[in-house]
């Protein structure tokens, strides 16, 4: 149980930290909180990928190159990302929800999913920290 706290603190974090704004309409009436959200959200699903390598010690991680570490944490964030656009768009299309007023919308949201992950990848960089 230990382990699975370390690894999604944060992505659960984020997900309760919705849930009032989502009530308080705030996503309707304040365009900035979605963009905010969705940029915290990838940095979130990138905060658990490496907390997994970390957590579990998989040393492969170690040994490819510094580039194919963010491609990998950025595709391993956008596959996140589509999972909730395709909840937001079953949702609107099942419940009658808004979660979705059009493709700009979701294409933003991917944009700043992605964006939260080089976010990360870049502090992980600037920020090394020892991984023993």
């Amino acid at each position: 149980m230990k382990k699975i706290l370390q690894i999604l603190w944060l992505p659960i974090l984020i997900y309760f930290f919705n849930i009032t704004p989502l009530a308080a309409y705030l996503y309707q009436t304040q365009s900035a909180f979605d963009v905010f959200m969705h940029a915290f959200g990838g940095f979130a699903i990138a905060y658990m990928l490496t907390s997994i390598v970390r957590v579990y010690k998989i040393s492969w991680w170690k040994n490819i190159p510094t580039l194919w570490n963010i491609v990998f944490v950025c595709g391993f964030v956008m596959i996140f990302g589509v999972a909730w656009e395709w909840y937001e768009f079953l949702s609107d299309t099942f419940l009658k929800t808004t979660h979705q007023p059009g493709l700009a919308d979701t294409m933003y949201d991917m944009l700043f999913d992605f964006s939260g992950a080089l976010i990360f990848s870049a502090l992980s960089i600037l920020l090394p920290r020892n991984r023993t």
